[in-house]
């Protein structure tokens, strides 16, 4: 979903935070080797904030999702 521009944020709940520590920095950086820094930058900070003031626009058009088969069964169909 990422790579087809289907996601428009990434957040957390953040709730509970005394019982378990967020990892948000390991977060970003794994969303950045999927989308890039700049898309992780508007995923997970310019969108949610344009969100929050009302004005979020879409930046990218989604394109067509095909799920990834990956067992060799799967081909024969």
């Amino acid at each position: 979903m990422l790579t087809s521009n289907m996601v428009q944020m990434v957040a957390s709940d953040g709730h509970g935070s005394e019982r378990r520590r967020l990892n948000l920095p390991d977060a970003f950086e794994a969303l950045v080797e999927v989308v890039g820094r700049a898309m992780a930058r508007d995923l997970v900070e310019a969108n949610p904030r344009s969100i929050l003031d009302g004005d979020f626009q879409l930046k990218v058009e989604p394109v067509e999702y095909r799920k990834k088969r990956r067992f060799f069964f799967s081909r024969l169909a």
